[in-house]
């Protein structure tokens, strides 16, 4: 029996919940969070009072508009089982980082790691065309042992975002293929219409908020667990990469994060074999075209 068969689970808390708890309890003034994340204050305010809900779309520029202890405070208040999702972090990082760190060549498994695989198509899908160019540029030079790259740049995108903070999607992306979930199931089982779970796993539509609790109540406590420790790792990943970022000062310093994240994409494409050097320009393609497939969507949110 898949995990997605095991028995069902209580009612989560919402992200309705979820983002009304953060913004009560970290003092955020909504319309200071709705010039950041160019959504509506109103939307914002009438989605926390119940009276409406938000696209996907919506809700990721508001958590990529978070610091970084709210953010991390949001997904704590969706997991009742935090402990246990530090324990599929810290697992994750334990496996990969030293692969990351070698010198031999040592890291041919490292794209095996969800959580890794994740940040990288995050960022490949959300940047903008001049930060796609400088990974490309990032990569290349460090297969061909040159350096010199032109840095990763967060200001030459219009929407800043974090590196260490996968979209929705792109986490339930990795828990549905990591985990072997057949989408019909999921479907079935959150109510939710096969056609319409597809196209959002393919980046061609947005689901709201409602449908997405309905996903989070369908998923056995394992998947849930793993997909909030997709959402949830990549700050604590690359903090193992660089150890500084961990101090409070530098947490939301843009620039830091964009350099850590660069020098992972550099680790991975000067260490790894040519096998894996394929996968990871495959990965940060595939994310390119998930951008361009959001690009041509159509939202309903206004």
């Amino acid at each position: 029996m898949s995990s997605l068969e095991s028995r069902s689970v209580s009612v989560r808390p919402s992200i309705r919940l979820a983002l009304d708890a953060t913004i009560k309890e970290s003092g955020i003034v909504v319309t200071d969070l709705a010039a950041r994340c160019q959504v509506t204050g109103a939307a914002i305010s009438q989605f926390r009072l119940g009276r409406r809900e938000l696209t996907t779309r919506s809700l990721d520029q508001i958590l990529q508009a978070f610091s970084v202890s709210q953010y991390m405070h949001f997904i704590d208040v969706l997991s009742t089982q935090s402990d246990k999702v530090d324990i599929l972090i810290n697992d994750s990082i334990q496996r990969v980082t030293p692969l990351l760190r070698s010198d031999k060549g040592e890291c041919s498994s490292c794209l095996e790691c969800g959580l890794l695989r994740a940040l990288i198509f995050h960022f490949a899908s959300s940047c903008s065309a001049e930060q796609f160019h400088e990974l490309l540029c990032v990569v290349a030079n460090a297969r061909q042992g040159e350096g010199g790259s032109r840095p990763l740049n967060h200001r030459a995108s219009s929407l800043a975002f974090y590196p260490s903070r996968p979209s929705l999607r792109d986490a339930l992306n990795i828990l549905i293929n990591d985990h072997n979930l057949k989408v019909s199931d999921l479907g079935r089982r959150a109510k939710v219409s096969t056609p319409a779970l597809s196209t959002y796993k393919g980046y061609l539509r947005e689901l709201t908020t409602k449908t997405i609790d309905q996903i989070f109540n369908a998923l056995s406590s394992d998947n849930f667990l793993y997909l909030l420790a997709i959402m949830k790792g990549g700050q604590r990943f690359l903090e193992a990469v660089e150890p500084s970022l961990a101090d409070e000062r530098l947490q939301d310093d843009l620039d830091f994060q964009y350099k850590v994240f660069s020098d992972l994409a550099l680790n991975i494409a000067k260490y790894c074999d040519t096998e894996q050097y394929e996968g990871l320009l495959c990965l940060i393609a595939d994310g390119r075209r998930a951008a361009k497939n959001l690009s041509q969507s159509v939202t309903d949110e206004s």
